[in-house]
């Protein structure tokens, strides 16, 4: 016996209407014919009407047809064969969409039908250029480019290069259909071996290309992603934060004799006083000074988060603006404000021994580091939100400056650990000590 092979991923049905139970109750009683039509998951199912009706005792629920035997309905061959000509044109026309790599809607969906069924005149269209993954990612991610910071679009940008360049290392095609989990353990590998990435930046590509499955999926590109793959663990990495007896030190050291020292030192203690990212301290200026009801304020619109936030000026900040004739400091480059700024460290001789470990092109790696090497711009940052933790401060009031939207993600920028930790928690009364 031979038989027609229909895809798994769409289905043709027809039912009434009004519910079996019902109907079987009134035999005669007349319902509109439905034709269902699924291409996907719960959410991707239409509905659309025949314009025929028919009863209980003229409709086969097994065959989905009109009876032709023992039936009432004259006319019930040509009804079946409309039904057969519905079913046939609909999975033709959806198979040629496939082909096309259409994006797949329920509107297209219905729009088809409508030409089938004569409702609407079909319309010419250019010829279909089948969609290409990176085109596809790089245009939505141009979409959200205004709706985002600047730093995650260079970042999603840079999760698409490496993405290029696996392609041309392995010599494999990448497209809609890729991302299974041998694709994803094989590109984990090379990101780990052939690039060297410690595991923390392999987590943020996996999350980065994530968005765009999830986007192409959402468009009907991709039917359903095992998204559960591009989880990738992360681990907590070695940072350090400067306590306050640290921070001043940095603050009265002279540095006078060197102007560009001095002002990368001045811009980073502006991190240390607002707990704001430098894309955000860095570009702190006049215009940015308010003033809440005799208290002087910067008020900053947080380029990550959208954030505005209001960042009272200490004295210590007011000491800064004074080298700069009350200015806030002028813009200076990231990479001199962290070249710099260990300098001074090392000046000051914070010379701790700090034991750090990294997970790098597979490897764990341990390695002894000196406090001052470890100091960049968002120490700055760090120890803000730690040194007021220790304080006291409530976490609430501390994420009210930084910008934080969770309190989890707020506590991994606490670097009071083991020791300090204990002695914290204990110094806010919960022990009768």
């Amino acid at each position: 016996m031979y038989k027609v092979l229909r895809s798994t991923k769409s289905a043709v049905r027809f039912s009434l209407k009004k519910s079996k139970k019902y109907l079987s109750e009134n035999r005669y009683q007349e319902s509109l014919i439905l034709l269902w039509f699924s291409f996907g998951g719960a959410d991707k199912r239409v509905s659309y009407s025949t314009g025929y009706t028919v009863s209980y005792a003229d409709w086969d629920y097994q065959k989905q047809r009109v009876k032709t035997n023992k039936s009432r309905v004259i006319n019930s061959h040509t009804v079946n064969n409309y039904l057969n000509k519905l079913e046939t044109e609909l999975m033709n026309t959806y198979s040629r969409y496939i082909d096309e790599e259409r994006v797949i809607t329920k509107e297209l969906i219905r729009e088809t039908l409508d030409i089938i069924t004569g409702k609407i005149e079909p319309v010419e269209r250019e010829e279909i250029v089948p969609v290409d993954f990176f085109k596809f990612s790089e245009n939505y991610l141009n979409q959200k480019k205004d709706q985002i910071a600047q730093l995650s679009y260079t970042l999603y940008k840079g999760s698409l290069t490496k993405l290029k360049k696996y392609k041309r290392s392995r010599n494999v095609r990448v497209d809609f259909s890729s991302f299974d989990k041998p694709f994803l353990d094989d590109f984990r590998k090379f990101l780990e071996v052939h690039e060297n990435l410690a595991l923390n930046t392999i987590s943020k590509h996996f999350k980065n290309l994530k968005m765009f499955v999830i986007e192409a999926k959402n468009q009907g590109l991709i039917s359903n992603p095992p998204l559960k793959y591009f989880k990738v663990s992360t681990e907590e990495t070695t940072a350090i934060y400067l306590n306050d007896s640290e921070i001043e030190k940095i603050l009265k050291l002279d540095l006078s004799f060197n102007k560009r020292m001095e002002l990368a030192r001045d811009k980073f203690l502006m991190g240390c006083y607002t707990g704001q990212r430098v894309s955000d301290y860095n570009g702190i200026t006049s215009e940015n000074i308010i003033d809440i009801n005799g208290l002087e304020c910067f008020r900053i619109k947080q380029r990550k988060t959208k954030n505005i936030v209001d960042c009272p000026i200490t004295l210590e900040i007011r000491e800064i603006m004074s080298r700069y004739n009350n200015q806030p400091p002028p813009y200076l480059h990231d990479t001199d404000i962290n070249e710099n700024i260990k300098i001074v460290g090392r000046i000051l001789g914070f010379n701790e021994v700090i034991k750090t470990e990294i997970t790098k092109g597979g490897k764990l790696l341990k390695r002894n580091k000196l406090k001052w090497e470890m100091i960049e711009t968002h120490t700055g940052r760090r120890s803000f939100c730690t040194n007021n933790y220790k304080k006291g401060m409530s976490s609430l009031y501390i994420m009210h400056f930084s910008g934080h939207k969770s309190e989890r993600e707020f506590l991994k920028y606490i670097r009071d650990r083991g020791e300090d930790r204990t002695k914290h928690i204990v110094d806010q009364g919960y022990f009768n000590v």
